[in-house]
């Protein structure tokens, strides 16, 4: 089925398989693979970044940045989570943005995009 070119299957036309019945009862990612996803990244991504920041910096003041910028990331979190909760359920940057400065909404909004082209063109090159 997977492997044939020429004939193609529609997934509607196929029932009653095991398949197709928890297709239909899944239909999301859980918490659990989320979570998962996301400490798979942020330890990708420290592997890759940390061996260098430490030669360039030292051992000790490698420690001191690593342990700012955990201090900054935790604050800046906990301040975007306040703000999304008081902008409602569900939240994006967009509205979030909309909801504390409406002037500069699309410069944030650029903002996460180009973060995002980074992030991406950083995995492409060096994975």
């Amino acid at each position: 089925m997977y492997g044939s070119i020429s004939t193609y299957t529609h997934p509607a036309e196929v029932q009653g398989t095991e398949t197709d019945t928890n297709m239909e009862s899944k239909k999301g990612s859980s918490i659990a693979s989320g979570v998962i996803n996301l400490a798979n990244t942020i330890v990708g991504a420290g592997m890759l970044g940390l061996p260098g920041a430490f030669g360039g910096t030292g051992w000790l003041s490698g420690m001191i940045l690593i342990a700012l910028s955990a201090m900054f990331s935790a604050h800046g979190l906990v301040l975007l989570s306040k703000a999304a909760c008081l902008t409602g359920r569900p939240s994006s940057f967009y509205s979030v943005a909309l909801a504390s400065v409406p002037k500069y909404t699309i410069l944030i909004d650029l903002a996460v995009a180009l973060k995002c082209f980074g992030v991406a063109t950083g995995m492409f090159l060096f994975c």
